[in-house]
């Protein structure tokens, strides 16, 4: 069973406490949800506690390992990480991107095994995108575009989703949808 682990995280800068000796523990089947006001460090959390961030103190560990001595793919079978900010690289078709949420698990979009094809359709209808799986990313509004990295993180089928705002850029029903 996965396990996120973070043990008195503490991330600070020059200018500022982030973060202050936050602990936690996740686990497949739960659902934890963590509120504050903006600005109040959750997204310097989140990004500490899966070893994209360097913790000024504290630790945390995947399954009792550092998460920092994990490779990006070993963290990426374990969770599937949904940021807040998510920008496009380039124009790819949608399909192609929301494939991508394989590629910790060796699957290439356009070498897709029968199995994983099916994995990204029903990632696709899950977040209602099957109209626009053909479509380019670039031509999408911002919901859309928030969908298709839903929908990316999702295909992934990692036992553990961090997701950061994942709706915030949802209409109500798509909101509701996602949840």
């Amino acid at each position: 069973m996965t396990e996120l682990r973070a043990h008195e995280i503490s991330v600070q800068t020059q200018e500022a406490n982030l973060v202050s000796a936050a602990s936690f523990v996740l686990k497949p089947g739960e659902f934890t949800v963590v509120l504050g006001p903006n600005g109040a460090g959750k997204t310097s959390l989140i990004r500490a506690s899966l070893g994209l961030l360097r913790p000024t103190k504290g630790t945390a560990a995947i399954n009792g390992q550092d998460v920092m001595a994990l490779s990006p793919i070993e963290r990426a079978k374990q969770i599937a990480y949904l940021p807040q900010m998510r920008p496009l690289a380039w124009p790819n078709r949608v399909r192609n991107i929301v494939a991508l949420g394989l590629f910790s698990h060796g699957a290439a979009p356009a070498r897709l095994s029968a199995q994983d094809a099916l994995a990204v359709e029903k990632a696709l209808q899950d977040c209602d995108l099957v109209h626009l799986a053909d479509r380019h990313a670039d031509t999408l509004s911002g919901g859309e575009i928030a969908r298709m990295h839903c929908a990316r993180s999702f295909v992934a089928n990692a036992p553990l989703l961090i997701a950061d705002e994942p709706i915030a850029a949802l209409d109500p029903r798509h909101q509701f949808g996602i949840l």
